[in-house]
Order: C-alpha cells, then structure tokens, then sequence
C-alpha cells in the first residue's frame, strides 16, 4: 500500500517546506543505479532552482544501501537536497513533482497521484543488449502498463538535465499542464 505515515500539512511543517515547490528525487535502491542517476538528478535540480528559488528537493534514500553511498555523491553535488530514509510515500504525499528512476517507483509515484519524468541510465553495453532483446516501446512501467506514453522518459543520452529540468519547470508553473498529466 502507498500511503503517507502522517498528513501533508504535518509533513510540511516538520520539514519546514510550508509554502514551498517541493520536488521529489527518487533515485533507485541499487547503487549503481543510484552512482549514475542521482548525479543527473541533482544537477538537474540546481537548474530547476535557478529557475524557481522557491523551489526544495527532498532525496528519498532507500534503506538498502549505506549512507556513505549517498554521502560520496552529495559532496560533489551542485546543490544540496533534503536528505530522507526510507520515507518516500511520506515524500511523495508532499511533493508537487519528482524525479523517478525506472523501477517499482514509476508505479508507487502513479499511484501517489503525483506528476513526474522517469530517468534511467544503465552501462552502456547493458542498454545495448536490453535495447535490442527487449522490444517494448517505453521502459517505465506506467507507460508500459498504459500501452502509450503517459509521463515523459529521460532514458541514457536523453537524461540531460537541461532536457529534465525544461519539463519539471513547465509542470510545476503551468497547472493545466499538470492536470491533464494527472488525469
């Protein structure tokens, strides 16, 4: 069941992001996944924020890897999120967009009602020989569960975070946009 432990308005002042554009960056619970997309995230999120100085990101860390994980990414990051353990329904009951790896995570965020893009970036021999075994027209399991695209895909050289950023910042200011995404 994807279900918050406490209310939005709860969560919000605990974390003190009342009246904020809070994003969700929810990056994989394998550490390779989590070495090659968090980065992309982040930076992602610095450009999000040079546009929306409102704007607050909270890292949905997964319980199944170290912290010094996350700890050896964030030093070099360029802007520094809100870190949370294995509390992503919590952060998705509050967050107004989010940026999602490929994964059981594309389906908890679908079922949160919460717009969002799916980023994956696998090795590159990997993403060749998946690319041409598997043949389905999208990777994220929304779109692939709806047989059409529904929520933008950022798959290995489409992950740039200019590219992510450009969609995040147009739902999170164009309401229309993120209801109809929504519906």
């Amino acid at each position: 069941l994807v279900k918050a432990t406490r209310s939005p308005k709860e969560l919000r002042a605990a974390w003190e992001i009342e009246g904020k554009k809070v994003i969700a960056l929810l990056p994989g619970s394998r550490i390779h996944e989590v070495q090659r997309i968090l980065p992309v995230m982040l930076k992602s999120a610095r450009l999000i924020s040079e546009a929306l100085p409102d704007a607050v990101f909270l890292l949905a860390e997964s319980r199944a890897l170290a912290p010094g994980i996350y700890d050896e990414i964030l030093k070099e990051a360029p802007l520094a999120p809100k870190r949370l353990r294995d509390d992503s329904y919590n952060i998705l009951s509050v967050c107004d967009f989010a940026l999602v790896t490929s994964g059981t995570a594309t389906l908890e965020t679908t079922i949160s009602l919460r717009p969002f893009v799916i980023l994956y970036k696998a090795e590159a021999l990997t993403y060749f020989l998946g690319k041409n075994l598997v043949r389905l027209p999208y990777i994220g399991l929304t779109n692939v569960i709806a047989g059409r695209k529904i929520v933008q895909e950022f798959i290995q050289h489409e992950a740039r975070p200019e590219a992510i950023a450009k969609t995040a910042i147009r739902y999170l200011t164009d309401m229309e946009l993120r209801d109809n995404l929504m519906r």
